[in-house]
């Protein structure tokens, strides 16, 4: 066994695929997600996507996974979103602030839950904590290094002086709040898929891992759909 994080013990194999599919969920809503909340919500479409984000890495940890190895289902997103480059011929830049926030908000994460570390399956309210202070901290971080890298308009708007609290008290806290939520139910719905795929993994194995492989291809077909019609 590689993986141990909480009660739960994971092979190298089970692992892989919990990040994967985790990674490629992940991916899926960074594409269609996000343009569809563009369109309709564009006010708190960040503060969504970092939700997203931070309920399925609840998820994956709750499945057993150590924070650690949350980087790679956040590198399997940013793979996701920087597929306009080979497609269209886009530039990296294009969709660099959206990979930078991915990556920020797992590794914040990963830094956090190094502090609070086996605390964080005690309660509810401690993991709800804990994402909290990484979505606040990752939007800290973000506003430092967005206005650096490529910066949008509207992280523009923030680069002014007293642009930072602006910035955290308009996003960060909405990121906060939305994961401070998310990242406990993704936890128990990891712990209750783990649950399901136990006792079916123990008579049918290769179901468990067939509709993961389902799951993963049906993801990436979606977002090359979505990344050819220039979402």
């Amino acid at each position: 066994m590689v993986v141990h994080w909480g009660n739960r013990f994971l092979s190298r194999r089970d692992a892989v695929w919990v990040l994967v599919v985790a990674g490629s969920l992940w991916g899926l809503s960074e594409v269609v997600l996000d343009a569809a909340l563009r369109a309709f919500l564009p006010q708190v479409r960040a503060g969504v996507l970092v939700g997203v984000g931070m309920l399925l890495m609840g998820v994956v940890t709750g499945l057993g996974v150590r924070p650690m190895l949350l980087l790679a289902a956040a590198s399997i997103a940013v793979a996701c979103r920087q597929l306009a480059v080979p497609m269209l011929g886009a530039s990296i830049l294009c969709k660099a602030n959206a990979s930078l926030a991915v990556m920020l908000q797992a590794c914040a994460l990963v830094g956090v839950a190094s502090v609070f570390g086996q605390r964080m399956h005690e309660r509810s309210l401690i993991r709800g904590i804990a994402a909290a202070t990484a979505a606040l901290s990752a939007a800290g971080a973000f506003w430092v290094i967005g206005l650096r890298v490529a910066p949008c308009a509207y992280l523009m708007s923030f680069g002014r002086p007293g642009g930072f609290p602006a910035f955290l008290g308009r996003e960060g806290l909405l990121w906060a709040a939305m994961s401070g939520l998310a990242m406990p139910v993704g936890y128990r719905w990891g712990q209750r898929v783990a649950e399901g795929a136990e006792a079916i993994r123990a008579e049918k194995s290769g179901l468990v891992y067939a509709a993961s492989a389902v799951l993963t291809l049906s993801c990436w077909v979606m977002v090359c759909v979505a990344t050819a019609y220039g979402y």
